[in-house]
């Protein structure tokens, strides 16, 4: 089977960004989760500035006709469903956190063919379907229980098809580090604002205690939430997305469970159950009918 680029980029993007929700669950329930939503993302955002000033194309992110699209992707991709998520995230598992993140493929196909006129494919709905399945086995575990976190994380990811429309925009009008650069930047400014009036002003002796309990163990695992959450992972979403349509790319990914298990289980050492294990196989059989659909490639991108 041949991939085509932008399902390489999207399969590199799922195997960085599978450690977001393990490193944010872990992370959110040591700190202030919304204040740590607002410094990883700045901290991508000021890395990304050097980075577009040592290429010489700051003067990029000066186009006012991306803005709009821009912005709406920061609302939708940024500040609402961080917010929710890594709120959501401290109250609940980082396995729960995973699994709930996929509830994004229902909504990606809902509102990618109700509202933006995406065409949903027989072998989209199979694959889809068998990922779901996966999705569904995972969670089971036994029995079902949704708490308030888990809830929250339903209602971050139902954003994200929104987010990724307007994303496809941004890229038909900037370069993916330039769109990723300035809703970071606006993201990261209206999260920390969100954090001062929701979680209060950082107090000096909070910040000493969060300085202090910092070990070698945490300062790594929040540089990987950086990387993989808002850094490299995001540029390779960009490039694959702007390549291929919403609703697949959101599909492909889908399978991030299955490598976010191994994550778990190797940094926070949560164990997975025989039904985790039985949902992965499941995933990752429904993720290989959908890599075999044909790339759908917009052709009126510049890009």
């Amino acid at each position: 089977m041949q991939l085509g680029i932008g399902e390489k980029f999207l399969l590199s993007y799922m195997v960085i960004y599978a450690l977001a929700p393990i490193l944010a669950n872990y992370t959110a329930k040591n700190f202030r989760p919304i204040l740590v939503a607002a410094v990883t993302t700045l901290i991508t955002a000021i890395a990304l500035f050097f980075i577009l000033a040592a290429t010489r194309r700051l003067r990029e992110i000066f186009n006012a006709k991306a803005f709009g699209p821009i912005f709406g992707n920061t609302m939708f991709n940024i500040v609402v469903p961080l917010a929710l998520i890594f709120v959501g995230t401290s109250k609940t598992s980082a396995i729960n956190t995973t699994l709930l993140h996929q509830t994004e493929l229902f909504f990606a196909f809902l509102i990618s063919g109700l509202f933006y006129g995406e065409t949903i494919t027989r072998q989209k709905i199979v694959g889809g379907t068998i990922v779901l399945l996966g999705t569904i086995a995972v969670l089971y575990n036994g029995t079902f229980e949704l708490r308030l976190g888990d809830l929250l994380i339903i209602a971050g990811t139902a954003l994200y098809p929104f987010g990724n429309h307007y994303a496809k925009q941004a890229l038909l009008l900037a370069q993916p580090s330039i769109v990723l650069f300035l809703r970071t930047i606006i993201g990261g400014i209206m999260l920390l604002v969100i954090s001062f009036i929701l979680e209060g002003w950082p107090q000096e002796a909070f910040l000493a205690k969060a300085f202090l309990a910092i070990d070698q163990k945490q300062l790594a695992l929040f540089a990987g939430l950086i990387l993989g959450l808002l850094g490299i992972a995001k540029l390779l979403w960009f490039e694959g997305l702007k390549r291929l349509d919403v609703s697949k790319s959101t599909a492909i990914v889908i399978a991030g469970p299955a490598f976010s298990l191994v994550y778990a289980v190797a940094l926070l050492h949560e164990i997975p159950t025989l039904y985790q294990l039985a949902g992965m196989l499941i995933i990752i059989a429904g993720l290989f009918i959908l890599i075999k659909q044909k790339v759908e490639t917009p052709a009126s991108s510049p890009l």
